[in-house]
């Protein structure tokens, strides 16, 4: 009898994640479509950060001159031919030469420790890991930029000729011809506008996903894990959760803008997504899905590690989150001892 009931429940489990999975997926389409229409819908500027602090940097970094020949080393704003604020361009000051005779063993350590000090503050304040996104897009970008450049007087040459050759050949050759004219008048656009909806669906819509995720874990531990009860969207935590997410206005104001502080928060509430078993104590994990969750949990704290560089203040909140999982181990390994 017991055998059959663990049966029983263990289809149930898997057809409730199953579903979860399909609703998952179809979240993930329509929030990524509200997302993008919340970013088309933002015509405005916030704050001068989502500009410092994401698009030049990556902006420099992708569209670089480097076919200088100066012969002498090049400040980060001649060489880049850009704008950086000091984040980006602290260099350590070079030593005045002073007198190292006649000085005291202890002055020897100090002055070490003072340069070892200056070496550490060599470099920008901020970590790349939140610009990488926007990097890799503008990467793209030059590359598209590149290929319809490329022969476009030919292009626009192919646009004047009638019926010549092939028909079929001949819509190919004007579709590309327009496609690269379509490109080139709304570079400016795809530069400035394209990291902002890369960002809603990178950033925001994992946000808002996570959101819906813990939610629906905490639910479903209130009820006891009893799959066989089906709830009306108003009578779910986790619609709520997540009707409550997108329809906040300083979310859909801000979460989508190419801030530090919104890839920040993607990765914090990514982890505790993954880290829901462990953070939320559930214990109805059985041995064969403990592997999935540890694996999950590894990854939850790689993210936490991005979020540190990208912020080491996000440390607040992962060292809490690590305290309360090493004691919920701890309880459950005396438990089973």
């Amino acid at each position: 009898m017991d055998q059959s009931v663990r049966v029983l429940d263990k289809q149930s489990t898997q057809n409730y994640n199953e579903n979860n999975r399909k609703k998952l997926f179809k979240l993930f389409i329509l929030i990524s479509i509200y997302r993008l229409a919340n970013a088309w819908m933002i015509r405005t500027q916030f704050d001068p950060d989502e500009y410092w602090q994401t698009l030049e940097p990556a902006y420099c970094l992708a569209f670089s001159n480097e076919t200088t020949t100066s012969p002498l080393p090049l400040h980060p704003q001649q060489k880049y031919g850009c704008a950086l604020t000091w984040e980006w361009t602290r260099r350590k000051i070079s030593p005045s030469p002073s007198k190292t005779q006649d000085i005291s063993s202890f002055q020897k350590v100090i002055q070490s420790a003072q340069t070892a000090i200056e070496l550490a503050l060599h470099g920008p304040v901020r970590s790349y890991v939140s610009i990488l996104p926007t990097y890799w897009y503008y990467l793209g970008c030059r590359s598209i930029f590149q290929w319809a450049a490329l022969d476009d007087n030919d292009s626009h040459s192919v646009l004047n000729k009638g019926n010549a050759g092939n028909r079929q050949q001949s819509y190919t050759t004007n579709l590309v011809a327009y496609t690269k004219q379509f490109v080139l008048q709304k570079s400016t656009y795809l530069i400035s506008k394209g990291p902002v909806f890369l960002h809603a669906v990178t950033v925001a819509v994992p946000t808002d996903l996570s959101v819906w995720i813990i939610a629906s874990r905490l639910e479903r531990l209130a009820m006891h894990h009893r799959n066989d009860i089906i709830l009306h969207w108003w009578q779910s935590w986790a619609s709520w959760a997540l009707i409550f997410t997108i329809t906040s206005w300083f979310n859909g104001y801000a979460l989508i803008r190419t801030y530090a502080n919104s890839m920040e928060t993607m990765f914090l509430i990514v982890g505790v997504a993954l880290l829901g078993p462990e953070l939320f104590g559930d214990a109805s994990v059985a041995r064969d899905r403990q592997c999935r969750h540890r694996t999950q949990a590894r990854i939850a704290f790689v993210l936490g590690g991005l979020s540190a560089c990208v912020r080491f203040t996000s440390l607040a909140a992962w060292i809490p989150i690590g305290i309360i999982i090493v004691l919920r181990e701890h309880t459950t390994a005396k438990q089973k001892l």
